[in-house]
């Protein structure tokens, strides 16, 4: 599992502010306009977690979450709505069903958005964001293993979420290098849905590394997850 979000809602402006706070945050996000558009995303990948509205043309959101809760079970789903009373027997009902949610009210600020999406995966326990990582190096060279440990330590005493290191030789893959626009090694490359973002040269001071790649979103690193 990675870190893909999910956000169901038939604003435009809503799914908008999602896609905005969550893509600076490091998720991938995908938005549908309606319940069967937010189905068919689902069955396509399996998010992480599901941002949900309930009044929505076509299927509304309560029979959406049945319908989600048969496709992708263990996702934790939100919902998001200013129209939480109309539908408080609607949910009422789904929840005597065995389908589980949790429910806040619209609207929401980018820092809010992700503030609860932070703490819906911290309570879950281990982070499930899963951050993709490249480090390009040249040779199996001395200087090459020093970037590797470096670059190992650092994530794994400073990350509290799972991440997947692929180690690519220039020498041996020219071409995966050229297509990542890679001008020099060392170079570590965090690979974003929306911008790749890389750090190059020296590795092994991990406040700047973090810093080079723009990871220091709130959650996912340790000593911020209260910030």
């Amino acid at each position: 599992m990675d870190n893909y979000v999910l956000v169901i809602d038939d604003e435009t402006g809503i799914r908008d502010s999602f896609q905005l706070a969550l893509e600076d945050s490091g998720y991938d996000v995908r938005t549908a306009a309606d319940g069967e558009a937010g189905i068919k995303a689902a069955k396509e990948k399996t998010p992480i977690l599901i941002f949900l509205d309930l009044k929505m043309p076509g299927i509304d959101g309560v029979e959406t979450l049945r319908r989600l809760h048969k496709v992708c079970p263990d996702t934790p789903v939100y919902i998001v709505t200013a129209f939480f009373e109309e539908y408080m027997k609607k949910l009422q009902a789904i929840q005597e069903e065995g389908i589980d949610c949790e429910v806040c009210h619209k609207p929401l600020s980018g820092d809010q958005i992700k503030m609860i999406t932070n703490g819906i995966l911290r309570s879950n326990g281990e982070k499930d964001v899963n951050l993709n990582l490249k480090l390009y190096i040249a040779g199996n060279t001395p200087s090459s293993l020093r970037a590797l440990e470096g670059v190992k330590k650092i994530f794994e005493e400073k990350l509290i979420c799972k991440y997947d290191l692929q180690v690519l030789d220039v020498l041996q893959n020219p071409q995966l290098a050229e297509k990542d626009k890679i001008i020099a090694t060392p170079t570590l490359v965090y690979v974003h849905s929306t911008r790749n973002r890389m750090i190059i040269g020296d590795l092994s001071n991990a406040e700047k590394v973090l810093e080079g790649l723009d990871l220091p979103f709130k959650g996912l690193i340790k000593g911020q997850e209260e910030e």
